[in-house]
């Protein structure tokens, strides 16, 4: 193999037999999961060991992150959701309409995302719009990183079957014609 075959192969931009693709999928939901309404699991947990500062300077953070959330989404929810419905839908054509593999690859992992951010964006309103103990935040909190994991484990299954699909009907479809 020469070096422009092995470059060739490194950026191919088939999406579902490509490394880079699978390797940004495992990343973003690790990231995700991670960073729920802005806020490290790491900080999660030390608050719930540590109690006293850990626990003030989580909710701190969570009451700053969770006020941006709610503050963003009264000044221009609308036009994002126009947005977010824009791109979703036109990967959606390109990729399924008209056989894009790439546009497929980034519906599929986009609109899992976007139903996280959905998830983020109602949890920072409760939270920033309720009068909750801290106990509760922190419920609340953890209860949506549980649910952040399903839709990530839900979307990597998903994917994966879908991706197998596509490979093996790609795979048959050359094989035949």
């Amino acid at each position: 193999m020469d070096r422009m075959e092995f470059i060739s192969r490194l950026l191919n931009l088939q999406t579902f037999s490509n490394i880079w693709f699978w390797g940004l999928m495992c990343v973003l939901w690790m990231l995700v999961s991670y960073w729920v309404l802005g806020v490290p699991y790491d900080m999660i947990q030390r608050a719930r060991r540590l109690g006293g500062q850990a626990e003030n300077e989580l909710l701190v953070l969570l009451e700053i992150k969770a006020g941006r959330l709610a503050r963003l989404w009264s000044e221009g929810g609308a036009f994002f959701v126009g947005i977010v419905a824009f791109v979703l839908t036109s990967m959606a054509v390109t990729g399924f309409y008209y056989g894009i593999e790439a546009a497929q690859g980034l519906f599929l992992l986009l609109t899992p995302l976007a139903i996280v951010g959905a998830m983020n964006l109602r949890a920072g309103i409760v939270i920033s719009q309720r009068e909750m103990s801290h106990a509760e935040r922190l419920r609340r909190l953890l209860n949506l990183r549980i649910w952040v994991q399903v839709v990530g484990a839900i979307a990597v299954f998903v994917s994966a079957a879908y991706g197998m699909v596509y490979n093996l009907a790609m795979h048959f479809h050359l094989l035949s014609g």
